[in-house]
């Protein structure tokens, strides 16, 4: 009987396999807002343009300790953790926004998603949005098609922007006039802008 051979090392590197922990990650966090979606006016803080939300500091934690107990040693760059996080040498950097469009789960809108992606040397390597309200799961690898619930999609192929529906975003600075002037000089361009706010389920 032959042995079995070793493992390769660069195998757990591979695109496709970190893309499996960042599904696993992503899917994860963001059920864990979902089912505790009775909970969405738990919040640290709360301003005109924005909310703290106390789901996305634990939906974080849900998506590190996934991707930790993967990948140990490597690093998490969070938006509840911004910089908080280094590589161990030859290690990757992932990318998590726990929950992007927090405005919208707070008032029960069901456009928000969880993000989550790893990059390794600067590069991209893949990641996963996951939208649970909408039963909604975008991946990507760098060297695999982008996919939708496991179908292949592509950009728009529409050339002319007149003809585009585009979506964008708005800041959150206390005067919004210079949001609406943006908002109506794209407006000019093409056939018809939107904000949704969330914008890696925007993308």
């Amino acid at each position: 009987m032959q042995p079995a051979p070793m493992p390769d090392p660069a195998a757990s590197f591979a695109p496709g396999a970190l893309l499996n922990v960042a599904r696993l990650a992503a899917t994860r966090a963001g059920n864990h807002a979902l089912g505790n979606a009775r909970r969405r006016g738990e919040v640290n803080a709360i301003s005109r343009h924005d909310v703290k939300h106390i789901l996305d500091v634990e939906c974080q934690a849900v998506a590190t300790e996934t991707i930790l107990a993967a990948c140990p040693g490597d690093a998490i760059l969070g938006e509840e953790t911004a910089g908080e996080e280094h590589p161990a040498p030859g290690g990757a950097e992932w990318i998590i926004d726990p929950i992007d469009g927090t405005v919208n789960f707070f008032h029960g809108l069901p456009h928000w998603c969880c993000s989550v992606a790893v990059r390794r040397g600067g590069v991209m390597q893949a990641g996963v949005v996951y939208a649970p309200e909408l039963g909604l799961v975008f991946e990507a690898t760098v060297d695999g098609p982008a996919c939708c619930n496991g179908r292949p999609i592509r950009c728009s192929v529409l050339a002319d922007p007149s003809h585009a529906l585009v979506l964008t975003g708005s800041d959150k600075a206390e005067d919004p006039a210079r949001a609406f002037r943006f908002f109506a000089a794209l407006a000019r361009l093409v056939q018809r802008p939107r904000v949704l706010g969330a914008a890696a389920l925007d993308i």
